[in-house]
Order: C-alpha cells, then sequence, then structure tokens
C-alpha cells in the first residue's frame, strides 16, 4: 500500500513541477509580448508628438496670416470684357475691387466678421 501511495505522490508532484513550468512559459511570453507593446506605443506616442509639434507650428503661421490679413486692405484686379465697344470687338476693362474687413468679439469669444 505504501508503494502505491508514493508512486502516486512521485506522479502528483512531477505534475506539479510541469504545471509551474509551462505557467512560468505562459507568464514569460506574456511579459514579452506586453514588453513589445510598451516599445510599440512608445513609438507611436513620439511620432504622434512630432506630429503635433510640426502641426502646431502649422496653426501659429496660419493664426499670424491671419492677424496680417484682417488688418490690411486687400485689393483683387482682374480683366472683364466690356459689354459695350464701339469697334464691335471686345476690349479688356480692369475693375478693382477692395474689401475691409473687421472684427468683433462676440459673447462667446469668437470672432464676428463684418464687411466694411
Amino acid at each position: 500500500m505504501d508503494t502505491s501511495l508514493g508512486g502516486n505522490s512521485t506522479k502528483r508532484k512531477a505534475q506539479n513541477r510541469a504545471a509551474q513550468r509551462a505557467f512560468r512559459e505562459r507568464k514569460e511570453r506574456h511579459v514579452k509580448d506586453l514588453e513589445a507593446k510598451v516599445a510599440e506605443l512608445e513609438l507611436v506616442t513620439r511620432r504622434m508628438r512630432e506630429e503635433n509639434e510640426t502641426l502646431k507650428g502649422k496653426v501659429s503661421k496660419l493664426e499670424s496670416e491671419n492677424n496680417v490679413l484682417k488688418g490690411s486692405n486687400i485689393t483683387f484686379t482682374f480683366p472683364v470684357l466690356s459689354p459695350i465697344s464701339v469697334s464691335r470687338v471686345p476690349c479688356v476693362a480692369t475693375w478693382r475691387l477692395s474689401f475691409v474687413y473687421e472684427y468683433e468679439e462676440v459673447a462667446d469669444g469668437s470672432n464676428l466678421r463684418k464687411q466694411r
């Protein structure tokens, strides 16, 4: 009887060792997968920060340009055919259009454009 109990005990210990080894291997694989994911996310984060800085620069440049344009008197010149032509040959006339915009602060903090 002691022999059978000893055999079962030895068999059980071997099964426990195998289960522990398999658990350690799964745990190690899981940790390596997590480390790879962290490295990938750090790379994505770095790229997004770089892109964000680039976009902030572009926004700043466009805001400056917009502020300059808000305060300037812009003239558009383009050729148009005159509807009246003495020699029946179309002549080209030049029209100048000027727009000056003023901006008022609105209650919500945005700007309201009005043409002058």
